[in-house]
């Protein structure tokens, strides 16, 4: 009768610590994942520059994208550079950050909103300059504009660098602040419990938090 109940109550377990293992899984992989999207996003603009993905003059397309790698690359080996000051942001349970917390949070959110904006404006900057050349007399179809138009003649062209570069930028931002907060969560050893209540400075040591 014992060994019954004792291997019924040991087949019950089982699903369950499956279950944990597949949660741990995820979070491995989740993890992973977002410390290798930022590299993903700065690299990016490669791609869809040879895939031609996003619809773009062709007297533009290189430096653009040239450009806009750069400048992705720049803001990934900042924030991360920046990561000490960024903990104590994210972490410490002191009063004067908790308002510089709350903003840290929201940014990825903010950036990703800025990302999707420039998106449509880099888009309605596009078909502005489209309309601009055809009303100006070059009526040819869209795609032999934006293969031999040259750079000096786009209408707006530097919106069109200026835009094209904040999409990207803004995407890379938002994800590599949120691949900083895993790494840093896992450097630091921290508990999910730690990070609703906030932590206690002492576990982040003296001198990160003076």
């Amino acid at each position: 009768m014992i060994q019954e109940l004792v291997s019924k109550v040991a087949d019950k377990s089982e699903p369950i610590a499956n279950e944990g293992q597949d949660i741990q899984k995820f979070g491995r992989f989740f993890t992973g994942y977002m410390s290798t999207a930022s590299l993903v996003t700065a690299v990016l603009p490669i791609p869809v520059r040879s895939l031609h993905l996003i619809p773009a003059f062709a007297s533009q397309e290189k430096f653009m994208n040239t450009y806009t790698s750069m400048s992705c690359f720049l803001v990934f080996a900042y924030v991360f550079y920046s990561r000490h000051t960024l903990a104590r942001w994210m972490f410490a349970r002191r009063g004067e950050h908790l308002a510089v917390r709350f903003w840290v949070s929201v940014l990825p959110v903010l950036f990703l909103c800025c990302s999707i904006a420039c998106a449509i404006a880099y888009h309605h900057e596009l078909g502005g300059a489209l309309d601009a050349l055809a009303a100006a007399g070059a009526r040819l179809p869209s795609s032999v504009l934006l293969s031999k138009i040259d750079d000096r003649e786009i209408p707006g062209s530097g919106r069109l660098i200026v835009v094209h570069l904040r999409m990207f930028v803004f995407a890379e931002s938002a994800f590599v602040l949120m691949a900083i907060r895993e790494y840093l969560q896992d450097a630091l050893k921290l508990e999910e419990r730690e990070l609703i209540f906030g932590v206690d400075p002492k576990k982040l040591g003296a001198r990160q938090v003076s």
